[in-house]
């Protein structure tokens, strides 16, 4: 299980990215994921781990650290074999905007990356948008809309496919 930790200072929440293994029935304690993943100086939240083209885990998350776009932007990290997550990647201009996105959830499927922001056309607030990566990972189109039903003129987040109750 992959969650957020935040200490409010302020107005400008500080997150880091946990992490907790259920074994014999119980959850054991939380471990941050470190540095590498969370940033000093940074706030990094919203994690999602799916499995790539190549079957690697890879991380999905948001922050606003250095190197990004702007606001909060959409970041991944690959797993090695050893279970180390390596340098962050930031998802690129063809997903991030100068202002928040956030929210991602990776089908791995479709190859596809939903998400919300707030820097795209709307339809009123934060929508809910979708990129088809490549096999190599890049996101190379322009996200789409996913329109109404899903999106409507309030703020709208967390897009996720389920194949049973346990996800």
């Amino acid at each position: 299980l992959f969650y957020t930790v935040c200490d409010v200072q302020f107005l400008a929440p500080s997150c880091a990215i946990y992490m907790s293994e259920k074994k014999d029935g119980e959850w054991k304690e939380g471990k941050t994921l470190g540095d590498e993943i969370n940033m000093k100086g940074s706030t990094n939240t919203h994690p999602f781990l799916a499995k790539n083209t190549m079957g690697q885990e890879v991380l999905y998350f948001v922050s606003n650290r250095e190197g990004g776009k702007g606001g909060l932007d959409i970041w991944y990290s690959v797993m090695n074999k050893k279970g180390v997550f390596g340098t962050p990647k930031n998802a690129g201009n063809k997903i991030n905007t100068d202002r928040d996105e956030a929210t991602p959830f990776f089908d791995t499927k479709t190859n596809t990356l939903y998400f919300s922001s707030d820097g795209w056309i709307s339809m009123g607030g934060r929508d809910i948008y979708k990129s088809h990566a490549d096999n190599s990972g890049r996101f190379n189109s322009t996200p789409e809309n996913l329109g109404a039903p899903f999106n409507s003129p309030c703020n709208d987040y967390d897009f996720r496919f389920s194949s049973n109750s346990e996800q």
